[in-house]
């Protein structure tokens, strides 16, 4: 994950270690070699009713081995759910270009996010939703096909409304952002545990940047979006937008000797196109997490620009 997003990989995303049928790491060599221990889940959306019977599609997980604990299994879905949340696609890039700046890595600071979240500290909406992604994680494996297609057999309706088998990662992604004020706020504070106070003051302009952007989540999400003719200003001493499209540049080279003012909105076309898709999938968490999975984080990314 350092080396992809050191790159400037926009978009990182992990799968679960699945044993396809004929693939050399589904045979029994491999099985006995590495002692996987697998469960099975729903893949989502993998479900039908066909003259009167129930089908459903099923992939083998591996969730430990010689090596992996089921825990770290887990703990590595919650470090897949932060990447994805916090660095997938261009809403907070300037944090991904800062980290990069001033040398952590980004191994080192997705762990302190993560351990910030189990903390006091955390914004307590924030931690329900990683302990109930967390749970989730767990509950949706089961020991054997036929257990997964009794228990959903049982709970089909619940299943047809998207209360069970849901993508995990799509639901507590828009979760998250349901909540970005927030959740900007824990990105914060885990880069406020690795940085001494003294340096933290020279990335004022960054963080207000990362809450402003924030905001303008909030407001789109709530219908009520920033525009050009409406939009929400601010101002910095840093060129801000010079810097963030520069890999090659860093803060000192894009420090102003003034304060500049900066507006922050949606453009008309990218407004529209989200309320497009609102309807095309609903409103419900499920629906809006689709919209997201499926066109990226960076339809929410407002435009910045100096006024």
């Amino acid at each position: 994950i350092n080396t992809l997003l050191t790159m400037g990989i926009d978009y990182i995303i992990p799968f679960s270690f699945m044993l396809l049928p004929g693939t050399p790491a589904e045979s029994s060599i491999a099985r006995k070699q590495y002692s996987y221990i697998t469960k099975y889940r729903l893949v989502p959306g993998g479900f039908s009713e066909i003259n009167g019977s129930k089908i459903f599609e099923t992939e083998e997980i591996v969730v430990s081995n010689s090596t992996l604990l089921f825990d770290d299994y887990v703990y590595l879905r919650r470090i897949h759910l932060l990447v994805m949340g916090g660095f997938n696609g261009s809403v907070f890039c300037e944090l991904r270009k800062l980290l990069i700046e001033i040398n952590v890595h980004f191994g080192t600071y997705l762990q302190n996010m993560n351990s910030f979240c189990e903390s006091n500290g955390c914004p307590v909406r924030i931690a329900d939703i990683l302990k109930e992604f967390s749970s989730k994680v767990k509950k949706e494996l089961f020991e054997s096909p036929e257990q997964l297609a009794a228990y959903h057999i049982e709970h089909y309706t619940d299943l047809l409304n998207d209360r069970i088998g849901e993508n995990l990662l799509q639901k507590y992604v828009y979760q998250l952002y349901t909540e970005v004020e927030d959740f900007t706020e824990v990105m914060i504070s885990a880069l406020a545990r690795l940085t001494v106070e003294s340096r933290l003051e020279n990335y004022q302009d960054i963080i207000k940047l990362m809450r402003i952007k924030a905001r303008c989540i909030k407001c789109l999400l709530q219908g009520e979006p920033p525009t050009l003719m409406n939009p929400i200003a601010f101002a910095s001493t840093i060129d801000v937008t010079a810097w963030t499209a520069d890999t090659s540049k860093r803060i000192e080279d894009c420090t102003l000797k003034q304060p500049v003012k900066f507006i922050a909105f949606y453009p008309e076309d990218l407004i529209e196109k989200w309320h497009k898709l609102r309807f095309q999938y609903g409103v419900s968490v499920e629906g809006q997490g689709r919209v997201l999975y499926r066109m990226g984080l960076s339809l929410l990314t407002p435009k910045i620009i100096k006024s």
